[in-house]
C-alpha cells in the first residue's frame, strides 16, 4: 500500500513539473510577443518621426 502511495505521489509531482514547465514557456512566449510588439512600434515611431523631419526640412528649403 505504502509503494502505490509513494507511485501515485511520484506521478503527481510528475505532472506538476510539467505545468511548471508549460507556465514557463506560455510566459517566455508572451514576454517575446511583447518585446516583438514593441520593437514594432518603437520601429513606427522612428518612421513617423523620420517623415515629419523630411516634411519640416522640406517645407524649410521651400521657404528659401
Amino acid at each position: 500500500m505504502l509503494a502505490n502511495r509513494i507511485a501515485l505521489l511520484k506521478q503527481e509531482e510528475k505532472k506538476a513539473w510539467k505545468k511548471i514547465e508549460e507556465t514557463k514557456k506560455k510566459a517566455n512566449d508572451i514576454v517575446h510577443v511583447r518585446q516583438r510588439n514593441q520593437d514594432h512600434y518603437s520601429e513606427k515611431d522612428w518612421l513617423r518621426a523620420q517623415r515629419e523631419k523630411d516634411e519640416r526640412d522640406l517645407a524649410q528649403r521651400n521657404l528659401k
